[in-house]
């Protein structure tokens, strides 16, 4: 009882549509531009959806019968980005860079947001976000020290200088 469709149309699109006996389904959509999607569904309703572009950026989207989602970005360059959304909307995402640096932000449904960035020297930043824009910022250094400097109003894009100069000085001492 495996059913396989095949189906072309005149644009060179091609979908393919797999179901299995236990009513696992699997439907490869390939465009002329070699655009891939996958899509797998599962009889538990667990859905995958792997695209991948013709540069090679993979992007994975993993939802779960109890609505968790989880998306995963490859690029070519190595770079990883996963995204992960629960059900009562706290949202983390995890990046991940070919140097090795991991950043992960944390978003809660009061839109308090958390961002770890992690150097592969295993020093670490924390910074806390608050809905008022207040920012606090905790470097803590591989020896544990910390280092807490409450600012507001910063960026994440300057928050990751701020990480950058402190590394620097901390490196230098």
């Amino acid at each position: 009882m495996m059913c396989i469709v095949i189906l072309v149309s005149p644009d060179r699109m091609c979908i393919v549509i797999i179901v299995s006996p236990d009513r696992m389904c699997i439907v490869v959509i390939v465009s002329p531009d070699m655009m891939c999607i996958v899509i797998i569904l599962s009889p538990d309703m667990m859905c995958i959806v792997i695209i991948v572009s013709p540069d090679m950026m993979c992007i994975v989207v993993i939802v779960s019968p109890d609505m968790m989602c989880i998306v995963i970005i490859l690029s070519p360059d190595m770079m990883r980005i996963v995204i992960l959304v629960s059900p009562d909307i706290m949202c983390i995402v995890i990046i991940l860079s070919p140097d090795m640096m991991c950043i992960v932000i944390l978003v809660s449904p009061d839109m308090m947001c958390m961002v770890i960035l992690v150097s592969p020297d295993m020093m670490c930043m924390v910074i806390i976000l608050s809905p008022d824009m207040m920012c606090i910022v905790i470097i803590l250094s591989p020896d544990m020290m910390c280092i807490v400097s409450p600012v507001e109003r910063v960026t994440v894009a300057s928050a990751a200088d701020v990480f950058r100069t402190v590394k620097a000085k901390c490196t230098c001492t």
